[in-house]
């Protein structure tokens, strides 16, 4: 087995058992809503995939941190297409594509 082969097994795993956590979640309290956040991901698969798996109920969806996504290496374009159709939720501040400064809007080099 390959280093990324071993990346994709583990990846897939967490992937499942979040899935899990969060329909369990979801079930035992009807009254919370959960929005999960791009953090420092590369890519939007894995939560694009995670939000189609839940995006039946309405209790769950996207808080899309548009500054989160530009510092990866994905251009915001493929972001907002894998992303929006579940977004809830925005953070919008600004950074100069090298660390997550949260600088106001327009104070850096977010397109």
């Amino acid at each position: 087995m390959t280093s990324r082969s071993r990346i994709v097994c583990i990846t897939n795993v967490v992937f499942l058992s979040l899935t899990v956590v969060l329909f369990y979640i979801l079930n035992q309290h009807p009254a919370l809503t959960v929005y999960l956040e791009n953090m420092f991901d590369e890519e939007p698969e894995l939560l694009r995939r995670l939000a189609d798996d839940l995006s039946d109920g309405p209790r769950f969806g996207v808080c899309y941190d548009m500054a989160h996504a530009y510092l990866s290496q994905t251009p915001l374009t493929e972001w907002n297409q894998a992303l929006l159709p579940y977004v809830r939720h925005l953070h919008i501040n600004d950074n100069d594509k090298t660390q997550d400064t949260h600088r106001p809007v327009g104070s850096g080099s977010l397109p």
